[in-house]
């Protein structure tokens, strides 16, 4: 079989379905059938539209590409981050920004590399002389919650700067300095 044919094939049986209509047998189904929940039936429209276009443009889709979101730069909004999940127990600071790109949206820019260099400049973070993290914390951050320790993976040995709950607060305060 062809594949155009078996393209207008697919979308005969997916339109007859997307009505309700037993392919095959031609018969209306029962109203309780999976093919009349609302959330299928809607499903087999798009599916039906989509090979619908498949087969008048000769196997290609024309649609237009959804543009991307330009991300806004982060802006420190106090009642936002009052609403930033502080856990009990220490963790890194990729975690620590997933929770504040919850509460501000995916739309805000926000990344590992532009608060771990506020955290250079400020002196918590140092250049580690190995590279590998880039940046480890000062012994002095210690008294603000924020510490780096090795950790033994099944990778090997690494270092891991975490946050207990003061460093996480502490971090999130430091953010109104973030330009």
């Amino acid at each position: 079989m062809e594949d155009n044919e078996m393209l207008r094939r697919a979308q005969m049986y997916i339109e007859a379905m997307s009505q309700g209509i037993n392919p095959v047998t031609g018969e209306v189904v029962c109203d309780n059938d999976t093919l009349n929940n609302i959330k299928v039936s809607r499903c087999l429209f798009f599916v039906n539209d989509i090979l619908k276009e498949l087969i008048c443009n000769n196997g290609k889709l024309h649609r237009e590409k959804v543009p991307r979101v330009q991300k806004q730069n982060f802006v420190y909004n106090e009642h936002l981050m009052q609403q930033v999940t502080v856990c009990n127990t220490p963790i890194s600071l990729s975690e620590i920004i997933r929770n504040i790109l919850k509460i501000y949206g995916d739309e805000t820019k926000l990344t590992y590399k532009m608060v771990a260099e506020l955290l250079l400049n400020k002196g918590i973070y140092i250049k580690n002389a190995e590279n590998s993290p880039k940046y480890i914390a000062t012994p002095e951050s210690k008294k603000y919650g924020i510490y780096t320790e090795l950790r033994h993976t099944m990778q090997g040995d690494r270092l891991i700067t975490l946050y207990n709950s003061e460093g996480q607060k502490y971090l999130l305060s430091l953010l109104k300095d973030l330009k």
